[in-house]
């Protein structure tokens, strides 16, 4: 055991003296009084070591208050940053700057956290703004598309109903817009039911939901539908397409259809297939009246040349009278297979290089003289007014075939002594002519119908002077001389009036009849 010496006796006074600083410095610095420091008066204190090291426990205590105070300062801010970030102020940063290392690399990741967070937020929203235009860009599109166009979600409840659907439907879009359970299909089938948007699901289309036909291109459906009852009772036809919408990624967010009344089409399909089999059926009469005109002139021609030659010879006042009745009805005969095959040819239309200028009265004249005979046998008389100065660019034998034509008509339904007149009046370029007469009128039923092939009246019936193809062939004329031509007659016992056209402007050929 190490003995100990003491070089100096210290007396009691000073000894308590300093063991009373010493408690009093101990107390004050376990109370937190980190600014205290001991301080050594002369070499000889006996109590310079304890003080020192009291000064060193206060000068680490006092970094570790200042270290500890920086940091709560420090944290503080931090946190008042991270509540204003949470709380949706997103250019809230740390201040960089503090002296404690922690405090600065925690400042450090806020901040680079709320760079990121910043960026990401601002990126969705970004994102955000460009999928709401492009979804009102859709809407807008869809909105003014001539097609009657709506939009489902993915569970099928409208989203988009447009100006051309509300007006095919009657319903406007605040009566559908978020809802769903089929209520696009009532305007068309009066009730909720699946059509062809809700189609598009169906990996096989097995059932065709009543559709003429479904067809399928890629992931798009295509359809042809008749709905015999819509909206207000009327059968409709309409064409259908029906899309999904698909996100970025391929996945199904919605559909779009679109539906088209083909009603009118399908109505002027039908109407071009009875044309044309109309057209094919004309072109085979006209066909088969070229064929008998030809094949009935072959016979015709040595009976007409050898019956007047018989008739020279036979004295038997019967006979005669029989083989005049032959040689009439071989003249009558002739005479229909010639109309017969006039009317078959002149279904070849006219050629620029076919017509000629010539007076319209000069054709008139022409008609005329080919029909002194007929208008002698009744004691008519036909008054030509027509002025010279009218010139028309016409075929000249179809117009004189016209007005001998309708001479020839006027004098057969005229009482002896009747009148025929012929007059014509020009404006604009065209050419409108009359031919008159007062005889036995027509019936007002009986007008629609006197251009019509083979067509006699009951007065005419069994008459061979009235094959009935005099009208059809003047109607067949005027139409290759772009005109029209008509009946006028105030009823039966106030004659008839024959009008007709030629070069009308508006190029209008079609038969038209006319009743007063």
């Amino acid at each position: 055991m190490r003995r100990r010496t003491t070089e100096a006796k210290v007396p009691v006074d000073d000894l308590a003296a300093g063991i009373a600083e010493m408690d009093e410095l101990l107390i004050r610095l376990c109370k937190g009084d980190s600014s205290l420091r001991a301080v050594v008066e002369s070499e000889n204190d006996i109590f310079s070591g304890l003080k020192a090291h009291i000064n060193e426990l206060a000068d680490y205590i006092q970094e570790t208050n200042d270290y500890s105070h920086e940091m709560a300062i420090g944290l503080s801010e931090d946190y008042e940053v991270l509540n204003r970030i949470a709380q949706g102020d997103f250019s809230a940063r740390v201040t960089m700057g503090s002296g404690n290392e922690v405090v600065a690399k925690l400042g450090e990741l806020i901040n680079l956290e709320a760079d990121t967070l910043t960026s990401t937020i601002s990126r969705a929203q970004r994102a955000e703004e460009e999928s709401r235009n492009s979804y009102q860009q859709l809407l807008d599109i869809v909105e003014f598309l001539p097609d009657a166009t709506f939009v489902v979600d993915k569970e099928k409840r409208v989203i988009a109903w447009n100006r051309a659907i509300e007006k095919l439907t009657g319903l406007k879009k605040k009566e559908l817009i978020g809802k769903g359970d089929y209520i696009y299909a009532i305007p068309f089938y009066g009730k909720p039911r699946p059509i062809l948007i809700d189609l598009l699901d169906e990996d096989k289309i097995i059932d065709n939901h009543n559709y003429t036909v479904i067809k399928k291109e890629g992931r798009t459906l295509f359809t042809e539908a008749f709905v015999p009852s819509f909206r207000n009772g009327g059968s409709r036809y309409f064409w259908a397409t029906a899309s999904p919408l698909l996100d970025k990624n391929g996945k199904k967010v919605g559909a779009i259809e679109s539906i088209r009344d083909i009603t009118e089409y399908k109505q002027g399909e039908a109407q071009r297939l009875r044309l044309e089999s109309r057209l094919h059926y004309a072109r085979m009469i006209e066909s088969f009246m070229i064929r008998l005109g030809h094949d009935m002139r072959t016979p015709l021609t040595p009976l007409t040349i050898l019956l007047p030659l018989i008739r020279k010879q036979v004295a038997d006042p019967d006979l005669l009278k029989l083989v005049d009745i032959c040689c009439k009805s071989a003249v009558s005969m002739k005479k229909l297979a010639d109309k017969a095959q006039l009317l078959g040819s002149l279904s070849t239309a006219i050629k620029t290089g076919e017509l000629e200028s010539v007076t319209l009265a000069s054709l008139v004249e022409l008609a005329l003289a080919d029909s002194a005979d007929i208008l002698a046998q009744k004691n008519i008389s036909c008054q030509n007014v027509v002025d010279p100065d009218i010139v028309v660019n016409v075929i000249p034998d179809q117009i004189k075939e016209t007005f001998a034509n309708l001479i020839s008509n006027a004098v057969h339904f005229s009482l002896e002594n009747g009148v025929i007149r012929i007059d014509a009046k020009q404006q604009n370029g065209t050419v409108t002519v009359s031919v008159q007469d007062n005889g036995i009128g027509l019936h007002p039923g009986i007008l629609e119908h006197i251009f019509d092939e083979f067509f006699k009246a009951d007065e005419s019936r069994h008459d061979l002077d009235a094959p009935g193809l005099g009208l059809p062939i003047c109607k067949r004329i005027v139409r290759n001389h772009h005109g029209r031509i008509w009946a006028e007659s105030p009823g039966l016992g106030k004659g008839t009036t024959i009008k007709f056209t030629i070069n009308e402007k508006d190029d209008n050929s079609r038969l038209y009849v006319k009743e007063q």
